[in-house]
């Protein structure tokens, strides 16, 4: 029996592969198949019709504004597309404004709705999604859209590729079944199958030392209404703890630290975990937090250089007032008080990895597939996402001019490969910087850390520079 051919196939049912299934759908005419090949069961029956009252997922993502202009367009038009769903159970949690500081010192920054461009439609910095549910109701918009194969519950157990060009990629599954593929996209994850199995490309890998702690936590019910659109992120020497808001009274921990610490924190009891978490969150930024300056670097000569640039930051930013540039120090707002953990606490290691190359002309590499990141900014999703962009505006193109499938493969290799490792490469580095700023604690820097926080914070068009860069409206 000849295998069935697929000219699209999409290996991987996250996010990113359910999302770019439901673009490939509205883009390429219903007379071309699709695959979508997955080894757990694709869950397409809707979630509940309110959220409120549920304990949230574990899993969640902060989408950016960008991500989030994607996903209303999967189910087309109908205005009853998976956004529009989620949107009416209350399944996303917005925030519109971010609260960032560290440990030591009184370095603090505040971004806003108002550091994004004046064109956008939502005047939010990010929304965060339950991952079972972003993925449930993308499901039901492949399923309701029609013309997409699942193939799942699955393992794939080889990919061959054909002599000829026009045979493809033939792959098959441990169920005996076999397809042949004119174009695969790997959105298998970062240690994704596709990739080692059907293309030469190589992956460097560094990994961080440290883990991400994960947990679902719960805030007290009398924490003001006015305070739980924000987003807060305090750094420490062994990375950030960023708290994100969920539906009623929940919030998203993600701890980062080293993999004794992450270990450490798993095994306390609730209650001790409780107490680390709120002393490390609702410690305000202190002068006195500062580390003694060490007697090797003449203190007294350190201390007036960092107390003379301390003025300058001032005189700075009075000379800002002058010309309405500058935002002002900002007013720390305490984050509320933790009383419950109502997830298991699970951590997961941290690297930061790149793909040499994202696309061979018939297998095109998406999301953690082609690279990973530090969760400290919350952009993985959200460069996979990009990823997905960057494909559908390829393909919809190649199918509005006529290209047949080597032409299309060709264009992935070439324009795909080149932009979006370009885009990638620029924000791994960003956060990356990020990581080695943050990580240190000589003395000096950590000073002088404080005072470029507290000047950044003070510049206007630098905050909407940062903010407008990190979540894709740039």
């Amino acid at each position: 029996m000849a295998a069935s051919h697929y000219p699209f196939v999409v290996m991987g049912a996250g996010p990113a592969g359910l999302l770019l299934t439901s673009l490939l759908r509205q883009v390429v005419p219903k007379s071309i198949p699709i695959a979508l090949i997955n080894n757990n069961k694709i869950i397409s029956t809707p979630t509940e019709k309110k959220i409120a009252g549920t304990t949230p997922d574990i899993r969640n993502y902060a989408l950016s504004p960008a991500s989030m202009n994607l996903v209303k367009q999967s189910g087309g038009n109908s205005g009853d597309g998976a956004w529009s769903r989620m949107l009416k159970k209350n399944a996303v949690s917005f925030y519109d404004k971010m609260q960032v500081w560290e440990s030591s010192g009184t370095g603090i920054i505040h971004f806003d709705s108002t550091c994004l461009p004046s064109t956008s439609v939502d005047p939010v910095l990010g929304g965060v999604v339950e991952d079972r549910v972003l993925c449930a109701e993308l499901a039901i918009d492949i399923v309701r859209g029609g013309g997409v194969d699942f193939l799942a519950p699955v393992n794939v157990s080889s990919i061959e590729r054909g002599e000829e060009e026009e045979q493809g990629l033939t792959i098959e599954m441990d169920d005996g079944r076999a397809i042949t593929a004119g174009l695969l996209f790997a959105c298998d994850g970062a240690n994704s199958f596709a990739k080692e199995n059907a293309t030469d490309i190589r992956t460097k890998k560094y990994p961080y030392n440290r883990k991400a702690l994960i947990c679902t936590v719960k805030v007290s019910e009398s924490y003001p209404q006015q305070h739980s659109n924000i987003a807060f992120q305090r750094f420490f020497k062994n990375g950030p703890i960023a708290l994100l808001p969920l539906h009623e009274h929940y919030r998203s921990i993600v701890w980062s630290t080293t993999e004794a610490e992450a270990q450490a924190l798993t095994e306390l009891e609730e209650d001790e975990f409780l107490n680390v978490l709120n002393d490390r969150l609702r410690t305000p930024p202190s002068p006195n937090d500062f580390p003694e300056l060490s007697s090797g670097c003449e203190p007294p000569l350190l201390k007036r250089g960092l107390d003379a640039a301390q003025s300058l930051v001032k005189t700075i930013g009075t000379s800002l007032s002058l010309v309405g540039m500058n935002e002002g120090e900002g007013v720390y707002t305490r984050p509320p008080k933790l009383h419950g953990v109502v997830s298991p606490r699970f951590s997961l290691p941290l690297t930061l990895s790149f793909a040499e190359d994202y696309s061979t002309n018939d297998v095109v590499l998406v999301g953690d597939a082609a690279h990973t990141v530090h969760p400290m900014a919350g952009q993985g999703l959200n460069l996979g996402i990009g990823d997905v962009a960057k494909i559908i505006e390829l393909v919809e193109e190649g199918v509005q001019t006529g290209q047949g499938m080597s032409s299309l493969g060709r264009v992935m290799e070439t324009h795909y490969n080149r932009e979006r490792k370009l885009q990638c490469a620029k924000v791994q580095g960003g956060i990356h910087l990020l990581h080695e700023i943050f990580s240190s604690d000589v003395n000096g820097f950590v000073h002088a850390r404080g005072i470029g926080l507290g000047l950044v914070n003070m510049i206007a068009p630098a905050k909407r520079l940062i903010v407008q860069e990190a979540v894709g409206l740039k």
